[in-house]
């Protein structure tokens, strides 16, 4: 049995030969899934699966590679894509999601895909994912396509997906998708929702976070939303969002078209909430709201052993007076704990928010505690899973949280434009992935609350403190600007660069992207209250911050502190200020 919130897997290792029965069971709601099984056959190959998971057009497929599998010779799921491509049917986009660990995506085309073919390193007219985990066929060949994901460090859990120009990718409840779309293109999702009934009160809530560029929300019911024909839009500049109220939401059983519109070349993660959860992919920004004496929760479920798990929550908006909980704990009948309190014992850890950016740090002999209270089991068989509550002290207020299961790899999504704290020990790397879907000329920034961060920027891989190929290394605050940046060794977009903060010292800190993009004026940045960003500005040239006060307060004060050239500080109220046009001005 395995009652884990999200996706679900059982390994019988070995098996007796026989006839299985599976029964899946809806906890507390309808639900949809798919269903499959993989066997693999260890006495003739052990690395190689006797058959394939089998993908469905526009289907998301969970899968793991669970630690020693590597040992043992079979560190590759296989999958199989099978589909007739003519006029109508032009393209094949293949999606690799890593919701834990490091992987790759390698996938062999009908031309060259037989049974003696695995998709893999070094195997001749294999394609592989770029940086973001994406494959993109124009015009391919009708038949069957191989594809292998292979986990490149001790365990690693992912989705996978391949999708049709014809057909629409399921966005799953409480899950987060990352996605990208060029400019002036759409990208489209189908949210599926099933037996509503009004008088539940539930409402859905879609968020999309902006990675880089600048990607709007359009929602329909029944059909593809347009630019001038839809129900819901969220067309703000950074983080957008749409509210359908239980009122407004069909009866019974629908169908929702949500589309996300490139203004710009736009990279972005998608969450669509139908209950008070969302599950975090380590390293994946997730936007939220939290209204004053409330909860917003949180899921992340750990797989890997010894693994330390860092949150943290930036307040992007209200009197940023934020409590953030953590429990590992779980109720008497078996379900993981939600408590309604922020006072409650079943909290295992607790930090306040209040205009700094601590986060909540759990080293791997605290998780190994807070998970053997959870299941004595856990440290042979069985996955993690942690509760993490957002709770409003004092106004409604928006954020953005990060969760990160600390092990070989991982790295955490940078967003554009969006300050993300974190922390690093002294003498180690913490890594970061910015997403390019466009040449751009971006600067990254990181700013301590404590201690002595250093910078270190390497479009190919993740920077070291031998190989890199930009770094800053001042006492306090760095800052380096990239013009022209593109992908590595001539990739295709989008594709990912990596930032590396190393701790001089141990050191706390805030670390910040910021675009230019020519002929655009509207690039602007998060500012919270009471919290300093580091920057660097070209001659000539605006960087433009947003602070959004939500209710009256007594006074408002704005510095910048310079530490070379000669800055000069405009502020708007509800405007972007220029030389000559301003509400005030240093």
């Amino acid at each position: 049995f395995l009652g884990i919130f999200g996706d679900d897997s059982i390994t019988f290792e070995p098996t007796v030969v026989g006839l299985y029965y599976f029964g899946v069971d809806a906890f507390g709601a309808t639900a949809e899934f798919t269903l499959s099984a993989e066997i693999l056959d260890r006495e003739t190959d052990p690395s190689v699966p006797a058959n394939f998971f089998v993908l469905a057009d526009g289907q998301r497929q969970s899968g793991s590679i669970q630690e020693g599998e590597k040992a043992k010779g079979y560190s590759f799921n296989l999958f199989q894509f099978d589909d007739v491509f003519d006029d109508l049917r032009t393209t094949l986009s293949w999606r690799l999601t890593m919701r834990d660990g490091r992987g790759k995506l390698y996938v062999a085309d009908p031309t060259i895909a037989n049974a003696s073919v695995i998709p893999g390193p070094g195997t001749e007219g294999v394609r592989q994912s770029s940086s973001t985990g994406e494959i993109f066929y124009a015009d391919p060949p009708s038949g069957r396509f191989l594809a292998g994901v292979r986990c490149e460090t001790a365990s690693c859990r992912f989705e996978i997906a391949a999708w049709t120009n014809l057909t629409d990718v399921v966005l799953p409840f409480g899950q987060t998708v990352q996605g990208s779309v060029e400019a002036h293109g759409w990208a489209y999702y189908k949210l599926q929702v099933r037996d509503h009934d009004p008088s539940s009160g539930k409402s859905v809530v879609i968020n999309v976070q902006r990675l880089a560029g600048d990607p709007d929300l359009y929602v329909s019911i029944g059909q593809k939303p347009t630019l001038t024909n839809y129900n819901y839009s969220g067309t703000a500049w950074l983080d957008d969002s749409v509210t359908i109220s239980s009122d407004e939401l069909c009866v019974g059983s629908c169908t929702y078209y949500v589309g996300v519109y490139g203004y710009l070349p736009s990279s972005f993660s998608i969450t669509a909430r139908y209950s008070p959860l969302v599950v975090l992919s380590s390293g994946v920004p997730v936007s939220g709201v939290v209204l004053k004496e409330e909860f917003e929760y949180f899921r992340l479920r750990l797989t890997e052993r010894n693994s330390s798990v860092i949150v943290s929550v930036t307040p992007t908006m209200g009197a940023s007076g934020l409590r953030v909980l953590l429990t590992a704990q779980i109720n008497d009948d078996n379900t993981l704990a939600m408590p309604s309190s922020p006072n409650s014992p079943q909290w295992d850890r607790s930090v306040w928010n209040w205009f700094t950016s601590q986060p909540i740090e759990l080293s791997k002999e605290d998780t190994a505690e807070l998970c053997a209270q959870q299941d004595p089991l856990w440290q042979n068989t069985h996955d993690c899973t942690f509760t993490i509550g957002v709770y409003g002290t004092h106004s409604t207020s928006s954020f953005v949280i990060t969760a990160l299961t600390r092990s070989t790899g991982a790295l955490h999504m940078l967003p554009a434009g969006t300050p993300i704290s974190g922390h690093a020990n002294r003498h180690e790397f913490e890594y970061y992935a910015f997403t390019l879907v466009a040449p751009v000329t971006v600067s990254f920034s990181v700013t301590p609350s404590s201690g002595d961060p250093d910078l270190y920027y390497d479009s190919r891989g993740f920077p070291t403190t031998d190989e890199y190929e930009q770094r800053s290394a001042l006492f306090g605050a760095d800052s380096i600007s990239v013009r022209d940046a593109t992908c590595a060794n001539g990739a295709e977009f989008p594709c990912n660069v990596f930032l590396g903060v190393r701790g001089f010292s141990d050191t706390d800190y805030t670390i910040l992207a910021h675009e230019f993009i020519p002929g655009e004026t509207n690039r602007t940045s998060i500012l919270v209250p009471g919290i300093a960003q580091d920057g660097i500005l070209l001659a000539h040239d605006f960087l433009y911050y947003r602070l959004r006060i939500s209710e009256p307060q007594r006074a408002l004060t704005i510095s910048v502190a310079r530490r070379y050239g000669d800055p000069d500080l405009y502020v708007g109220a509800g405007f972007k200020p220029t030389q000559t046009h301003y509400t005030q001005k240093s």
